[in-house]
């Protein structure tokens, strides 16, 4: 009885000293809301300095100004295209997480006293919110280095607005150093729900798009005598109006895509001269991957048919720099989204399918993951929309996303 007793005692000393050394749970929402004022200091700063393209030596320069601070390591490539890596002190996955940092051509008309000071350049879809979530998010997750599980790759992506390539750079260079087990990013979202509100979707999520460029060409003439030249207005606008009515004769209405033309120009420089040709512009906005092909090959048809119907020719070029894979998130991740959102207090609403598009596709044909669409929508105002030259996003959703991106990576690496 006395052994007992004794084997009783010890048992009961030992199990502070154990408990004691479990990792205490961190309380991610209290450190977002610690570096909150930090990067609402950056994203300002973005804002006013905004960049096109890949061409962002100012803004990248910023974001590896604090990584270095941080000592969190990084690479530069030939895109502008920053990647950092945390390696955690624990075993466990690696997870991708990517911000756009890129900005657009529009003047800014929102009367912000940090609004752009770049003439014809605004911040207007978000991404200066993208980035200071992630920096956020990587000051954190250095911070708990020791207690994060596997690895965090920081991927700041150029030239998410102009294509090119950059995210499909970025994937290639992860698959290099061993891959990854999945991949995460936020966008700004512009229905409304105010900020510390996501949308979530499994599944198709944003449509893929293909960007086409068409040359109508004739014979060019006086507008007197239009039997004397071949006219290539007539078959353009007759083309235009075919490949827009294609959903609803050609194909199964249950899948759905678009066919947008969005520029229409002529050769002509007076309204007396029949033009030698018209170039149009457009895009293809599309969720089924047969229709990757078969959309384009029915446009080419019906423009080949139609311009030479009436005597002119056409050259169809499909597919031109810009294109992107659908978005489509897996039920998996979206679950996981879910649950960390929830666990950290805050709402969740279903993301409707969208007929936008967006290359971090790239990543999750690549890797598998979700995006997150995060409420922004400011207390009684309305809310302008993205690419708007007063749009308006509620910047206190970065302190929500920087929570959600390191509760995310955290749960996500650590599952067996």
């Amino acid at each position: 009885m006395k052994k007992i007793m004794l084997l009783l005692v010890a048992a009961l000393c030992i199990m502070p000293t154990t408990a004691a050394k479990k990792s205490k749970k961190i309380d991610f929402n209290a450190e977002a809301a610690a570096v909150y004022d930090q990067m609402v200091e950056f994203r300002r700063d973005l804002h006013m300095y905004p960049e096109l393209g890949a061409d962002l030596p100012r803004s990248c320069g910023k974001i590896t100004e604090i990584l270095d601070k941080a000592g969190i390591p990084y690479i530069v490539d030939s895109q502008m295209n920053i990647i950092g890596v945390i390696e955690g002190g624990k075993p466990g996955k690696t997870l991708a997480m990517r911000a756009d940092y890129d900005a657009l051509p529009i003047q800014e008309e929102t009367g912000f006293e940090y609004s752009s000071k770049i003439p014809g350049v605004m911040h207007a879809c978000g991404h200066d919110i993208h980035a200071a979530s992630l920096l956020g998010a990587a000051l954190i997750l250095k911070k708990h280095q020791a207690e994060l599980p596997g690895k965090v790759y920081l991927c700041f992506q150029s030239a998410e607005e102009t294509g090119g390539g950059s995210a499909t750079m970025i994937v290639d260079y992860i698959k290099s150093q061993g891959g990854a087990d999945g991949a995460v990013a936020f966008h700004t979202y512009g229905m409304n729900i105010p900020h510390g509100t996501y949308a979530i979707r499994s599944g198709k999520c944003l449509a893929g798009s293909i960007f086409w460029k068409m040359i109508v060409r004739g014979k060019s003439g006086h507008g007197s005598s239009p039997w004397l030249s071949i006219d290539p207005i007539k078959p353009a606008a007759e083309i235009v109006l075919r490949i827009t009515a294609m959903q609803s004769t050609m194909f199964d209405t249950n899948e759905p895509f678009v066919v947008s033309p969005c520029m229409f120009n002529t050769s002509s420089k007076a309204g007396n001269i029949i033009p030698e040709e018209v170039t149009i512009e457009g895009s293809i906005r599309y969720f089924t991957p047969e229709h990757m092909t078969a959309v384009p090959e029915r446009i080419g048809k019906i423009a080949n048919d139609v311009a030479a119907s009436y005597g002119a020719t056409v050259e169809f070029l499909p597919g031109i720099e810009g294109s992107n894979k659908p978005t489509i998130n897996s039920p998996e991740a979206a679950d996981r989204a879910t649950r960390v959102v929830k666990g950290l207090g805050k709402e969740v609403v279903e993301k409707v399918v969208e007929m936008g598009s967006d290359d971090f596709s790239e990543f999750l044909y690549a890797f598998g993951g979700i995006y997150i669409f995060t409420g922004i929508k400011m207390p009684d105002q309305p809310l302008n929309p993205h690419h708007a030259s007063k749009f308006n996003p509620d910047e206190r959703s970065i302190e929500d996303n920087i929570a959600v991106f390191c509760a995310y990576a955290f749960d996500h690496n650590a599952e067996n």
